[in-house]
C-alpha cells in the first residue's frame, strides 16, 4: 500500500433486512500494483460500551453486503472495533482466532497522538504483512492477560 489511508464514515443499505448500517470508520488504501484505491477496513466505534460478538457480526454482514455490491477490496476488508470500554471475552476470543479482526482499545487525547495511532494501524493492515493480529490498548489499560496473549 502506498500513501496514507483515506478515512470516512458511511451508511450501507441492507435491502433484505429493510435496514441500514452506520459505519463509523471506512478506510481505503491505494495499491500501486493495482493502480487503484480499495476498501481495507470497516469499523464501529463505541466510547462507553463494551463491544461484543453482535458488533462483529454486524460488521461482517456489512462486509458481505459490500462484497455483493462489487466494492473493490470488500471481501478482504478487516472488521475493526474501537472501544474505550473494552471487549467481551467472546469478542476477544474471536479476534484471537481470526487474524482479520482488529480490536482497538485506546483513548488518544492529542491530534499528534491520533495521527501516530492511525499511521501504526495503517501499517499493520498493509497486505505485505501477513498473519498479524493488531490489538491496541493504552498503557494504563493493558492487563496481564493482554500481555500474555501478545506475541512478543
Amino acid at each position: 500500500m502506498s500513501g496514507p489511508p483515506a478515512l470516512y464514515t458511511g451508511v450501507v443499505n441492507d435491502p433484505s433486512a429493510r435496514a441500514s448500517h452506520q459505519l463509523d470508520v471506512v478506510a481505503f488504501g491505494f495499491h500501486e500494483d493495482q493502480g487503484q484505491e480499495r476498501l481495507i477496513a470497516i469499523g464501529a466505534v463505541r466510547w462507553g460500551e463494551i463491544m461484543g460478538l453482535a458488533h462483529l457480526e454486524r460488521l461482517r454482514r456489512v462486509r458481505d453486503l459490500l462484497s455483493v455490491q462489487g466494492r473493490r477490496g470488500a471481501p478482504t476488508a478487516r472488521p475493526t472495533c474501537f472501544s474505550a470500554a473494552g471487549f467481551s471475552a467472546q469478542l476477544a476470543m474471536a479476534a484471537a482466532e481470526s487474524p482479520d479482526i482488529i480490536l482497538v482499545v485506546h483513548h488518544t487525547p492529542s491530534p499528534t497522538m491520533q495521527v501516530m495511532l492511525e499511521a501504526v494501524l495503517a501499517g499493520a493492515r498493509d497486505d505485505a504483512i501477513e498473519g498479524v493480529d493488531v490489538v491496541v490498548r493504552p498503557a494504563l489499560a493493558a492487563t496481564a492477560v493482554d500481555v500474555l496473549a501478545a506475541d512478543v
